[in-house]
């Protein structure tokens, strides 16, 4: 394994020099939105991240006035961990990421 710029690498050397794997993990991000107004602000991230998300599953929960959104990703997890910062720190909105072991 090799470590550059932060990010961890496998080194595969059958598939020629300077080809490289970065590690990833399968992970559930849980966002709970409370703030409709910053929903936008969601899907933008959510975008921007778009080529680590596997699938997403939105519910919207009448009784209590909130959406539940669950989001599947395969990244690194720095990347995972970013992306779920960045959601909880938006106005009325609250995610957490839970990571399986199986990493590549």
């Amino acid at each position: 394994m090799t470590v550059c710029s932060g990010y961890a690498f496998l080194a595969y050397p059958f598939f020629g020099i300077g080809r490289y794997h970065m590690q990833t993990r399968i992970a559930v991000i849980g966002i709970i939105v409370e703030n409709k107004d910053s929903v936008e602000s969601v899907n933008g991230l959510l975008h921007q991240y778009g080529q680590y998300i596997i699938g997403r599953l939105g519910l919207p929960y009448e009784k209590k006035k909130v959406n539940i959104i669950s989001v599947v990703v395969d990244a690194p997890q720095d990347i995972i961990s970013a992306l779920s910062g960045k959601l909880g720190r938006l106005q009325g909105i609250n995610s957490k990421a839970l990571y399986s072991n199986i990493g590549s």
